[in-house]
């Protein structure tokens, strides 16, 4: 690692030598890269940092790290620490605009004595703001001043010692860009002001600049309309001219941070019965004091590469915004180091961009869980990289830029901007397929029971319950190659998000799974939605999912291409169900979808024949039920089952799968824990004369698998272990009998 040292600094020694041993600060020279967002602080964070500072009684205040990479030409890029960097920049500015104005009113009230030494400050301060030019001429008309004073102190003539002191606020006021101070017409004024000071920047360069042109521009223009009033009758006052419907939003940014950070100043710093003029020197003087204390831990390597590994040692901590950034960053750095493309281009395609990540991909609105997705998919597609994880962000970052980025000979803007679509298509592929973040399974158990919805949307939700997170770039990949062959190959222009969008649509709604265009999305769909259902664990889905997965993502197609494995999935699965027990939220849902599916069938001795019509349930929710009640009624034990083998539970079989049935929610609470036999009644009316209802009552009514006892003169069934068992043994046929049928088939073998 090329690590060229970290020392604690304030803002002044921020670009200092490592070490610095002994010579003197370097002038401020930073630069934003393009990747980096535009300042974003608000009012909490920068009130806060006031007031934190001012509690620890103005001593040295530590704020966290900044990592910097050291150019060639001797600049600085900031990877980390950029939003702090620019509340004290800011703060810098805040305090030359103070200090202008002060001078300006010490001169005009001939406050002489105080002069040489204010602009000294001037001096010091700009050179922390401006490149050369301004620091140039405000040493000038120091030294000009110095001279034009000391002859009007020498003048004995009055009238000519007044001429004197009139030239010296001339001068400073045009070198510095301040209008004649005339507040009789306060609002011509004020645009005179602003008008003077916009000239007065647009000719000079900040110390802190981004790389992206229409940043520095946008901070410009909302700092021409700070100013601070200043007089030896009233408090200071800062005006700042601020329309939200009318400002652009970053620079509506700048403006309310330079409030924030005058009421933050003005908040901890009050005036106690100071003269005005003297108050406006304690704030100059507790700025500067807020400068010097503020420290940061800066770190500054030789490279990109090992500022960054440095950042992510530093920032360890799950998936946020900001991590998606350093995603979103290393796109757009791979973009402005590889284009051919011109300055103005480039920001223009770097902010278009921008927008596009962070209004409708990842904005506020976003959840955690939404935004992991999208970004671990996005990486699958990218790269077909088997060792990545859901939620290793920092793998995924690695493996674009090595398996993708690296790979390409050129990446333009149409490239940038159709990359960042694909996050932007995924984001509307989790929306329109209707991914929820609480509260899957559920949805899951909907969208079976409607038969609304393609098996491609069927099959996304249940990945999603199940976590089957590893499994579902193999149909996301699958879903943007075939809409990119379909609408966008051959094309040099961007993406057509609307005509996506309706792509999706469309490929959610198809519910009898027909349209041509998706054929190949709704066949890969179905056998994973088998698979997942057929396998006990994540292990086989996966397994298939990344032999897809490397045959269709943005370096591969393979539309073509059917996974096989040499597998026993009939003996995985008959464990998984000979192994059910109740209690297991991903076990329960599996078999919840399984009887769903089941219950959409007709039974004709050895064929499951599905059924023309649904069977309409009275609620959406659907639960498993405990057929023979898990908890007896104690005042009627005599009708429950209980094991005759003394060494045996009884909620080994009424917790096997062998003793369940789906029911609705309203039945199920009508049910409660009745027994077996009266238990009937409620399934009856439930679905009547449905199939798998009428073979429970044979089964409750054969001697092999029940026993009927006599209470209070009535003949009672009570179930037999072998009830449970062979009912097991049926499910499992029943069941893989239904997985083993193809997308479009009605019927299938039952075998035992």
């Amino acid at each position: 690692m090329e690590l060229k040292g970290a020392e604690i600094r304030n803002l002044m020694e921020l670009c200092n030598p490592m070490p610095k041993n002994g010579t003197e600060n370097r002038k401020l020279n930073v630069l934003i890269p393009y990747y980096q967002r535009p300042y974003k602080w608000e009012e909490t964070q920068i009130k806060n940092l006031f007031a934190d500072y001012f509690k620890n009684e103005q001593k040295e205040y530590f704020v966290g790290s900044v990592v910097m990479v050291e150019n060639h030409d001797g600049g600085f890029e900031i990877i980390d620490g950029q939003q702090r960097i620019t509340t004290l920049f800011l703060l810098n500015y805040l305090k030359f605009i103070f200090l202008r104005a002060y001078i300006e009113e010490l001169i005009i009230v001939k406050k002489v004595y105080k002069i040489d030494g204010y602009l000294s400050k001037l001096e010091n301060t700009a050179d922390n703001i401006f490149d050369e030019k301004i620091v140039d001429e405000i040493r000038k008309i120091h030294i000009e001043i110095n001279d034009l004073l000391e002859k009007a102190d020498e003048e004995k003539n009055e009238e000519q010692k007044e001429k004197l002191q009139d030239q010296v606020l001339k001068e400073y006021q045009i070198t510095l860009g301040l209008p004649e101070k005339n507040l009789s017409d306060r609002e011509k004024y004020l645009n005179q002001y602003r008008g003077k000071l916009s000239y007065y920047l647009a000719k000079n360069e900040f110390t802190l600049k981004y790389r992206r042109i229409s940043y520095n521009e946008k901070m410009k223009e909302a700092l021409q309309d700070c100013y601070i009033e200043i007089s030896n009758a009233k408090n200071p006052k800062l005006v700042m001219k601020c329309k939200e419907d009318v400002d652009d939003p970053i620079v509506m940014q700048y403006k309310k941070s330079l409030i924030y950070e005058f009421e933050g100043l003005m908040e901890n710093c009050r005036n106690e019965e100071e003269a005005p003029l003297n108050y406006t020197a304690t704030l100059i003087e507790t700025i500067e004091k807020m400068i010097n204390m503020i420290r940061f831990c800066v770190v500054i390597t030789g490279n990109e590469a090992d500022a960054y590994t440095l950042f992510e040692v530093l920032n360890d901590r799950s998936l946020t915004i900001e991590d998606l950034d350093l995603t979103k960053n290393l796109l757009f750095k791979w973009y402005c180091n590889h284009t051919s493309e011109e300055e103005n281009v480039k920001d223009k395609t770097i902010e278009k961009a921008d927008q596009m990540w962070v209004e409708d991909i990842f904005s506020a609105m976003t959840r955690k869980e939404e935004a992991k997705l999208i970004s671990f998919f996005a990486a699958e597609y990218f790269t077909a990289d088997e060792s990545q994880k859901f939620n290793d962000t920092a793998r995924y970052r690695e493996s674009i830029e090595k398996n993708y980025l690296q790979t390409r000979r050129s990446y333009e803007g149409v490239d940038l901007l159709n990359d960042i679509k694909i996050y932007y298509m995924i984001a509307i592929t989790l929306k329109e397929m209707g991914f929820r973040y609480q509260k899957k399974a559920e949805k899951v158990i909907e969208t079976e029971t409607s038969g609304q919805k393609s098996i491609t949307y069927r099959t996304l939700n249940l990945l999603n319950a199940l976590k089957l997170y590893g499994v579902m770039p193999a149909i996301i990949n699958f879903i943007l190659k075939r809409y990119i062959t379909l609408y966008e190959v051959g094309t040099t222009k961007e993406y057509d998000i609307s005509r996506f969008t309706d792509y999706i649509k469309g490929l959610a709604n198809d519910k009898e799974n027909v349209m041509d265009e998706y054929k190949e999305i709704h066949d890969i769909s179905y056998e994973l939605w088998r698979y997942a259902l057929l396998a006990k664990d994540s292990e086989i889905p996966r397994t298939i999912a990344k032999k897809y997965i490397v045959r269709n993502y943005v370096g591969n197609t393979d539309f073509e291409f059917k996974a096989n494995i040499d597998v026993d999935l009939k003996g995985e699965f008959r464990e998984w169900v000979y192994d059910w027990k109740y209690g297991s939220a991903d076990a329960q849902l599996k078999a919840k979808v399984l009887f769903i599916n089941l219950f959409e069938n007709s039974k004709e001795h050895h064929l499951l024949r599905k059924l023309p019509a649904r069977i309409q349930f009275n609620t959406k929710a659907v639960q498993l039920d405990h057929m023979e009640a898990e908890e007896p009624d104690t005042a009627a034990k005599e009708k429950y089952f209980e094991p005759c083998n003394p060494h045996e539970t009884r909620e080994m079989y009424v917790n096997s799968i062998g003793n369940f049935m789906i029911m609705d929610r309203d039945n199920n609470t009508k049910k409660t824990n009745f027994p077996l036999q009266d238990a009937m009644q409620v399934y009856d009316k439930m679905a009547p004369g449905h199939w798998m209802i009428t073979e429970v009552k044979e089964l409750l009514a054969d001697d092999k698998f029940s026993k009927e006892v006599v209470i209070a003169g009535e003949p009672y069934r009570i179930p037999k272990e072998e009830f449970f068992n062979e009912r097991k043994a049926r499910l499992f046929s029943y069941f893989y009998a239904l997985l083993q049928r193809g997308l479009h088939e009605s019927e299938s073998n039952i075998v035992d």
